[in-house]
């Protein structure tokens, strides 16, 4: 009786040293992949409408400069000189003048034969605003001057020189000093969408000098 309670204590405290193991699942969390969306780029394309003629006429009227109007005597040299010189007339007296642009003296030849050309110029012509202000009305059918369209009347050069440059008119008197006008740079034909016009230069005035051998 006593081996067995002995075998009995032994065989109980074998058991209570026993390490029972728990089984540890173990879960594996996939990783999470950002994916960033492209950019995206917006353009945008600004289209300029085309003008019609009438548009593109009114428009340039619009930006129209002013000047002092002539008084009568600068009036009366200016329609002289004009009167004497159109291309309808016969023996023009004015075929060749002496002019002096930014301190540059020019030999400029007048043009007889070839194709008009014209220009928008960036003011009423001078001889007209005169007529308009002042109702003048002598000789008047006998004027072919626009508005503001000049004509490709002289070819300058420089004294000794082929640089030259190409002088529009009509020519007109003011301030004691000869006027005519000049080619320069303006964007209004491409601003106004490029439309199908013949007048695509433009010009402004400038001083010839006091004297052009009139």
């Amino acid at each position: 009786m006593k081996k067995f309670l002995i075998f009995l204590i032994i065989f109980i405290s074998c058991g209570a040293n026993e390490i029972v193991e728990e089984s540890i699942t173990t879960t594996s969390v996939p990783e999470t992949t950002t994916t960033s969306a492209p950019e995206t780029t917006t353009t945008t394309t600004t289209t300029t409408s085309i003008m019609t003629l009438e548009e593109y006429v009114q428009g340039w009227s619009e930006k129209l400069e002013t000047y002092p109007v002539l008084t009568k005597d600068e009036f009366d040299k200016s329609i002289e000189f004009f009167l004497s010189y159109q291309l309808s007339r016969e023996n023009s007296p004015h075929t060749e003048l002496e002019i002096i642009v930014d301190s540059n003296n020019y030999v400029c030849e007048r043009r007889t034969t070839g194709t008009i050309i014209s220009a928008y110029v960036n003011e009423v012509h001078p001889i007209l605003l005169y007529i308009s202000e002042t109702g003048y009305n002598e000789n008047v059918d006998e004027l072919r001057i626009y508005e503001h369209i000049v004509t490709g009347d002289y070819n300058c050069y420089l004294e000794n020189s082929e640089e030259g440059l190409f002088l529009w008119g009509p020519l007109f008197f003011q301030d004691n000093q000869w006027w005519g006008f000049i080619e320069y740079e303006d964007d209004y034909w491409e601003q106004s969408g490029e439309p199908d016009v013949l007048i695509r230069s433009f010009a402004k005035r400038v001083s010839l000098g006091s004297s052009i051998n009139d």
